[in-house]
C-alpha cells in the first residue's frame, strides 16, 4: 500500500472517528473542493493540447505547460476585444478622504468614513477608467470591484481591478502553421517624496506609467508582428522613515510567434 494511499485512509475513516463529525463534514468538503480542482487541470491540460486561435494551432509556451493564470491570459487574447475577459488591471491607491470631497462638502462622522469611501471610492474608479480612455491607452474599461483594503492614519488603501481592452489593435501573425504563445514581463517605478505624494500626483505618474506600458507593447509589436497588454498591476509603497513613496507598475505582455 503506498504512503498516499494509507494518508487517504487515515483522512477518511480514522480522523472523523478522533474529531466527530464537525471534521469529517469540513474534511469532506475539502476533499470534494480538491477532485475538482485536480479534474479542472486535467482539462485544462487536454485544452492545452486543441488550442486554436483564427483557426490556427497555439502551442502554450514551447517551453512546456502554462500554469493556470497564464493559460487564463491566453484565453483572454482569443478575446481581445471583449472587455468581460478575463484581462486584469489592478492598483492599490493610497487616498485622503478629503481628495474625493465635492466642492463645500464636509467629511462624514469617523464611523462612516469608510463607507464614505467605499461608496466614493467607486466613483473614482470610474473617472480613472475614462481617464484611461480619454489618453487613447484603452478603448474599453470597466470597474469590476473596489474597496476599502487597510487604512494609515487618515489615509485609505483603496483596491481596484478592472477589465480593459487596449486601445491598440493586436497585430498579425502568421495563420499558415502552427504558432507559440509567450509571455514578457515588465516594471516601471517613479520615487518621489511622501510631501508631495497628492491624488492629482499619483494619477499623472500613473498615466505616464501606462503610456510607457503602450509604448513598449508598440515596440514588441514592430519586432514580432503583434502585443497584447495582459495585465497590470500597480502599486504606491511608502517608506515612512525615508519619507518617500514608490509608486510601480508590473505589466505583462502576451504575444505569439511563428513555430516555423
Amino acid at each position: 500500500m503506498s504512503g498516499l494511499l494509507k494518508i487517504i485512509i487515515l483522512l477518511i475513516f480514522v480522523l472523523p472517528i478522533l474529531g466527530g463529525v464537525v471534521l469529517q463534514v469540513v474534511f469532506q468538503y475539502k476533499l470534494a473542493n480538491a477532485f475538482v480542482f485536480f479534474d479542472r487541470l486535467t482539462r485544462d491540460d487536454e485544452d492545452d493540447k486543441n488550442i486554436k486561435l483564427d483557426g490556427v494551432n497555439v502551442v502554450l509556451n514551447t517551453g512546456g505547460k502554462l500554469g493556470y493564470v497564464e493559460r487564463r491570459r491566453f484565453k483572454s487574447l482569443t478575446r481581445f476585444g471583449d472587455v468581460g475577459a478575463k484581462r486584469e488591471m489592478s492598483f492599490v491607491a493610497k487616498i485622503d478622504p478629503r481628495w474625493l470631497l465635492k466642492e463645500g462638502e464636509a467629511l462624514p462622522k469617523k464611523e462612516f468614513l469608510k463607507i464614505f469611501m467605499e461608496a466614493r471610492g467607486l466613483a473614482y474608479g470610474k473617472k480613472e477608467c475614462q481617464r484611461f480612455i480619454d489618453n487613447d491607452i484603452l478603448s474599453n474599461c470597466i470597474v469590476r470591484s473596489s474597496g476599502v483594503n487597510g487604512r494609515d492614519r487618515n489615509k485609505f488603501f483603496m483596491m481596484y481591478k478592472f477589465g480593459f481592452v487596449q486601445k491598440e489593435s493586436f497585430g498579425t501573425f502568421d495563420k499558415t502553421g502552427a504558432v507559440s504563445y509567450h509571455e514578457t514581463k515588465q516594471t516601471f517605478s517613479k520615487e518621489l517624496s511622501t510631501s508631495s505624494y497628492t491624488l492629482e500626483r499619483a494619477e499623472k505618474i500613473r498615466l505616464n506609467l501606462l503610456l510607457k506600458a503602450k509604448a513598449q507593447c508598440a515596440v514588441l509589436k514592430e519586432r514580432q508582428g503583434n502585443c497584447a497588454i495582459s495585465s497590470i498591476y500597480s502599486n504606491a509603497r511608502e517608506y515612512k522613515k525615508e519619507g518617500k513613496v514608490n509608486v510601480s507598475m508590473h505589466v505583462v505582455y502576451s504575444f505569439l510567434d511563428s513555430q516555423r
